[in-house]
Formats: C-alpha cells, sequence, structure tokens
C-alpha cells in the first residue's frame, strides 16, 4: 500500500497566483470535479489569473490525486505550470532555469513561511536540486521536464533522489541531463 504524503498542512497565509491555480487545474484532466468541489467549498466560482488564493485548497486536490494514485496527472500538472511560468528574456537555457529556480519558485506564490524554498547547488556535471515545499515530486519533476523542452526539445532529464523520501518536504534531487 502506498503510504501518503507526509507535508500537505500548509502554511495558512501562503497564497498561489490565479495564473498559476489555473494551470494547474487545466492539467487535472479527469480530476477536476474534484478541483471545482474544492473552489466550490472555498467560494470561488472561477479563478481568475490575477487573484490570489489559498495555496491549501490546490494541495487539498493534489492529496486527493495521489490518493488516488495517480502520479501521470501530478507530473502533468508540474508540467502546465512550466508552459505559465512567464520567464526573463535573460533566460535561454535549461542551466540558467535550474539556476534560478529558487526566485522563479515564489514567483507565483506569496506568504511562503521561511522553511518553504528551493535551493540549486552545482555538483560537478549535476546540479543539487535542494527542495523544502509541499508539492509533490511528481509536480517538480513535470515542470523540470517541460522546462528542459523548451530548449532542449531532445534532450532526457534524469532525476535521482539523494536526501529525503519522495514524500518528505525536504528532498534533495541530483538533476542530470543529455540529447
Amino acid at each position: 500500500m502506498r503510504r501518503m504524503r507526509k507535508v500537505y498542512d500548509d502554511a495558512p497565509a501562503a497564497e498561489l497566483l490565479g495564473i498559476g491555480f489555473i494551470g494547474y487545474y487545466n492539467a487535472l484532466g479527469i480530476y477536476r470535479c474534484v478541483a471545482r468541489q474544492a473552489l466550490q467549498r472555498a467560494g470561488i466560482e472561477e479563478p481568475r489569473a490575477d487573484e490570489w488564493y489559498r495555496r491549501q485548497i490546490l494541495l487539498d486536490v493534489l492529496r486527493e490525486v495521489e490518493r488516488r494514485g495517480d502520479q501521470s496527472t501530478l507530473f502533468q500538472v508540474g508540467r502546465e505550470l512550466a508552459m505559465v511560468t512567464p520567464l526573463s528574456p535573460e533566460i535561454s537555457t535549461f542551466e540558467q532555469i535550474v539556476a534560478e529556480s529558487p526566485t522563479i519558485y515564489p514567483r507565483f506564490q506569496r506568504n511562503l513561511p521561511g522553511h518553504d524554498f528551493i535551493r540549486v547547488e552545482r555538483e560537478q556535471a549535476a546540479w543539487l536540486y535542494v527542495y523544502h515545499t509541499p508539492w509533490p515530486s511528481q509536480c517538480i519533476r513535470g515542470f523540470l521536464w517541460q522546462m528542459l523542452r523548451k530548449f532542449r526539445p531532445d534532450a532526457q532529464l534524469q532525476t535521482e533522489l539523494v536526501s529525503g523520501a519522495e514524500d518528505d518536504f525536504a528532498r534533495t534531487f541530483r538533476l542530470t541531463w543529455r540529447a
């Protein structure tokens, strides 16, 4: 039996910008009805791109998707977020995406607690992606995979868990990619 994630209890004040919320929603496929019910319980009929929403609403939906064992939907959710993430014109490589992740991550969020962050470190030919967030691992893999596709469509991304567990709040992945 699959173990549930330890961390889905989010900081009560943490919020997600509507454009990110909509990106996640669009990727939920058959789980949109779960998201719609969660939105309605929160008094939201239709999320708007420029408004802020409690992040916990979406985390609850992702918890339900994970409870049902659908890792591919979680991966797709990360891909969709990558497609709506605006990048500065100076970013022209996947390496820059990885290096800038600590500033890209909070772009759609606010009121994050100090322990909720992404840090990256160069390790020879790889990058260590230190990931202290409540988002499922498959979401971040989908995000990174889609970002890699933007700059290197034929490349393959490898993510190796080197610290923590897949369902821990604090995880570290070693990232490598090749054509």
